[in-house]
């Protein structure tokens, strides 16, 4: 019997379960969640088809088919979200798995309806570009693999990917009561907050997040899904989930060896040569851009700035929607918008007038926006943004 899994569970009065009779598979299954209880890592091994066991200091002997479905039966509250754990690793070091793994294909866990989370809001509002919605559920890629995912009411759930990673990107760890306390600042926002609700900034990867974003330049969403795909079918790699074909995002190696001349096929325009030289300046350099999470907002901005085609609205999407700086505060045409029919008290006529006839700003003109925005907002200044932009594109387009 292997004795990988060790999980207490004392608290419940819990010392033994047995079930027999599923299929057998090896793989690592990530994040159960116990209310009261740290949340921990467990692994499962092939063993032989029989009796499983859970309890204190033991393991599972055999395999289950759909092992999160069956907890969450076992233990009706195993998937109650609480943002304030952390995942700690609880398994056996001496465990060594088989070769041969199976994908984990379904799991799903509930909400914390205090901590509020909308799925369709949040991949609707302009941060990504790569999901699509088929029927009720959503699929995209990340971190080189399809994600498919539904939320029904409190419950979300997902395949193709571990609960941990949809944790991450989707920012459940945020604090969303706290966050709205904070940026609660005036009438204006607090109606955004209350149509948006559930919203939540992505945690995207940095090398898609920043070569999205400099596509993203003067292109309206439509356009830049058709750049972002085109992109990924010519240079990323080709794979498979349910019948259809998706592409994953190009490798850092891939667009800095790509010519021009493809870039451009992939309707890039003028922008070709800015991911091309940013591609390559980040290969030649070995620039890591995850090490732009631990530097101040500012620090980390003046580094991207430095990268071909990144100007202060592509550094600052890129901070916020990607490296968790939840400072910033990009301005876009909405934002601008918003702050010049809302906020004008703040600004010289002259400036809202500006504002106002959708004229481009200049660099010390976006500063003074943004630097408006972090001070007025707050920490948490990047929710705001987020939350005034898309009640301002869906809500008060006329």
């Amino acid at each position: 019997m292997c004795r990988n899994l060790r999980v207490s569970l004392t608290k419940y009065g819990v010392d033994y379960f047995g079930f027999s009779g599923f299929s057998s598979f090896e793989d690592d299954c990530e994040g159960y969640l116990f209310p009261d209880v740290e949340v921990f890592q467990i692994s499962l091994s092939v063993a032989h088809v029989g009796c499983c066991f859970v309890s204190f200091f033991q393991s599972f002997s055999s395999s289950l088919d759909r092992p999160l479905r069956l907890c969450s039966t076992l233990f009706p509250s195993t998937f109650l979200f609480i943002p304030k754990y952390e995942f700690v690793e609880r398994t056996n070091k001496d465990f060594k798995p088989r070769s041969r793994k199976v994908s984990l294909t379904f799991m799903e866990f509930r909400l914390d309806p205090s901590h509020p989370f909308d799925l369709n809001l949040t991949l609707c509002c302009g941060q990504a570009f790569r999901w699509d919605k088929q029927g009720y559920w959503w699929y995209g890629t990340t971190q080189g693999r399809v994600v498919k995912i539904r939320q029904k009411v409190n419950e979300l759930e997902f395949e193709n990917v571990d609960r941990g990673l949809v944790i991450d990107y989707f920012g459940l760890r945020d604090n969303l009561p706290q966050i709205f306390a904070d940026i609660s600042k005036d009438k204006h926002v607090e109606k955004a907050i209350a149509k948006c609700r559930g919203l939540r900034i992505l945690r995207q990867e940095p090398w898609e997040c920043l070569i999205s974003y400099i596509c993203a330049t003067y292109k309206n969403i439509a356009a830049i899904k058709r750049m972002l795909l085109a992109l990924s079918r010519k240079f990323g790699e080709q794979t498979c989930f349910e019948g259809k074909d998706y592409y994953t995002f190009p490798t850092l190696e891939k667009l800095s060896k790509a010519s021009l001349g493809e870039l451009a096929k992939c309707e890039l325009g003028y922008r070709a040569k800015y991911v091309s030289q940013t591609a390559k300046t980040i290969r030649k350099s070995g620039f890591d851009l995850e090490n732009l999470r631990k530097m101040s907002y500012k620090n980390a901005k003046k580094a991207l700035l430095e990268f071909p085609g990144v100007g202060q609205k592509v550094a600052d999407c890129v901070l916020l929607f990607s490296l968790g700086k939840l400072e910033a505060f990009p301005v876009d045409v909405w934002v601008r918008r918003a702050v010049a029919r809302h906020y004008a008290h703040h600004f010289p006529n002259e400036f809202v007038e500006k504002m106002l006839k959708g004229k481009s700003l200049s660099c010390s003109e976006y500063n003074k926006l943004n630097a408006f925005g972090r001070k007025h907002f707050g920490k948490y200044a990047g929710y705001a943004q987020e939350y005034l932009y898309h009640y301002e594109r869906v809500c008060c387009k006329s």
